[in-house]
C-alpha cells in the first residue's frame, strides 16, 4: 500500500512537471510568433509607406499640387519612425539588424530619388525625358526594398 502511495505521488509530481514544461514552451512559442507577426507588420507598413510616397510623387508630377509634397514628407517621417521601431524589435538578432540597416539605406535612397524628382520638377518642369533617369532609379530601388523586406 505504501509503495502504491509513493508511486502515485511520483506520477502526480511527474505530470505536474511535464505540464509546467509544456505550458512554458507554449508560452514562449506564442511570444515568438507574436513578435514575428509584429516585425512582419512593421515591414509591410514600410513597404506600404514607400509605395504611398511613390504615388504622391507621381500625383505631384501630374498635378503640381504642393500639398502632395507635404504628404510625401509625412510618409518619409513615418518610415523613419517605423525603422526605429523595427531596429528595436530586431535588437537581439544581429543578422536581421544588418538587413534592417541595409533596408533603411535603400529606403533613404528611394526617398532621395523622389525628392530629387520633386526638385527637378520645381526647377525645370515636368518634361518626362528629364525625369526618366530618376524614375528608373526609383523603380530599381523599390524592387530592392521589396526583396530585402521579404528576407
Amino acid at each position: 500500500m505504501t509503495i502504491l502511495f509513493v508511486l502515485g505521488i511520483i506520477v502526480l509530481v511527474s505530470v505536474s512537471v511535464l505540464t509546467y514544461m509544456n505550458t512554458k514552451d507554449q508560452t514562449s512559442d506564442h511570444d515568438f510568433i507574436s513578435e514575428s507577426f509584429d516585425r512582419i507588420s512593421v515591414l509591410e507598413k514600410i513597404e506600404s509607406t514607400v509605395s504611398e510616397a511613390s504615388v504622391f510623387r507621381r500625383a505631384y508630377l501630374l498635378s503640381g499640387d504642393e500639398q502632395l509634397v507635404s504628404s510625401f514628407n509625412s510618409a518619409y517621417r513615418q518610415s523613419d519612425s517605423l525603422f526605429i521601431n523595427l531596429r528595436f524589435k530586431y535588437n537581439e538578432f544581429p543578422k536581421r539588424l544588418a538587413l534592417t540597416d541595409s533596408l533603411k539605406s535603400f529606403v533613404s535612397e528611394f526617398f532621395m530619388n523622389l525628392r530629387d524628382g520633386i526638385e527637378l520638377q520645381r526647377s525645370k518642369g515636368n518634361n518626362p525625358k528629364l525625369h526618366k533617369s530618376i524614375n528608373d532609379r526609383s523603380k530599381i530601388t523599390q524592387i530592392e526594398i521589396k526583396n530585402l523586406a521579404e528576407r
